[in-house]
């Protein structure tokens, strides 16, 4: 089996791919977050082989993608009035969460009746979504609890001998670098059940209402990127706030980043960001480091979806 075979964006490729996705195969595309894993969401037995592939546990629910606006009742039902406002800020790295419809599998919402559905800003993947003609359920395209692929090297290195793999389209590094901000819809109130680039702020100045964050969770999860421990490279991580950082701390094998310029300490101290966390953390299993310092400044916990992933990475099962 080897190495899944490279697709481009022509019409050829994006037919093929569109017939893999039709007949029950997967498919990985890029996104402007990270590259994504595709399923015919109509279809149990096709959204089954995305959880084996990544090695997924079954109560880990799935994003359903669609091109255009249009396509979007293909997937959901029952779309509050707010929530039609959201649709403005897509194409985009928003997912919301809503009453699914009943061809949805229940394996991609596992078991819930509600499912994320959202529109990626890649024009290539939007042509290949509209080929295919079924919405796709779509993960990112990695191996369980390990970084999210932002670039093709590294789907191609965690895919390896995967038999339900049909292609990988190749739209270069991903722009924004982290998954979707995730808001339910389902309630009177947007809910934001896991943060991004897309800001409470964004939210409400567009729907004119207050964004809850959630803090709870309960028996059925409605968003991915809740529950499990995701995005972990080997290293260890710790978050230190930088007054509390000493050099007795940093071993051979140890490296420090902020999301701020850091240029006072005997030692190198790397810039962080949305774009670059995912790579820095494939990278740091490459060169076998041990530990992942990351300094905890206000600056970064302003930056919600930077300091959720994270968190998630630093965090146990």
């Amino acid at each position: 089996m080897g190495v899944p075979r490279i697709l481009s964006f022509t019409s050829e490729d994006i037919s093929n791919a569109a017939a893999a996705i039709v007949r029950g195969d997967l498919v990985v595309f890029p996104t402007e977050t990270v590259y994504g894993l595709g399923a015919n969401a109509y279809s149990d037995e096709a959204v089954q082989k995305i959880f084996v592939t990544k090695g997924r546990p079954s109560d880990n629910p799935l994003i359903v993608h669609v091109a255009d606006i249009e396509d979007v009742d293909m997937v959901v039902q029952d779309i509050p009035d707010y929530a039609r406002t959201l649709f403005s800020l897509w194409p985009g790295p928003l997912t919301l969460v809503l009453s699914k419809i009943g061809r949805i599998s229940l394996i991609a919402t596992a078991g819930g009746q509600t499912v994320g559905v959202r529109i990626p800003n890649h024009d290539g993947t939007r042509a290949f979504l509209r080929a295919a003609g079924v919405p796709v359920a779509a993960p990112s395209a990695n191996i369980s609890t390990r970084p999210s692929s932002t670039m093709v090297s590294h789907v191609l290195s965690d895919f390896v001998d995967k038999p339900f793999v049909y292609g990988v389209f190749d739209g270069g590094p991903s722009e924004v670098g982290i998954e979707s901000t995730v808001v339910d819809c389902t309630g009177g109130l947007p809910v934001i059940l896991r943060p991004g680039v897309i800001t409470a702020e964004m939210i409400e100045q567009t729907c004119g209402l207050t964004v809850i964050f959630a803090h709870t969770q309960d028996d059925t999860l409605r968003s991915p990127g809740m529950k499990y421990k995701h995005y972990a490279p080997d290293a260890h991580i710790s978050l230190i706030e930088p007054d509390a950082l000493d050099p007795q701390m940093l071993g051979g094998h140890t490296l420090v980043y902020s999301v701020v310029p850091d240029d006072t300490r005997p030692f190198p101290v790397l810039l962080l960001s949305e774009q670059n966390v995912y790579a820095m953390f494939r990278q740091a299993d490459v060169d076998n480091i041990e530990h992942i310092i990351i300094l905890d400044t206000p600056q970064l916990r302003a930056r919600t979806g930077l300091y959720n992933r994270i968190l998630k990475a630093a965090e146990g099962v």
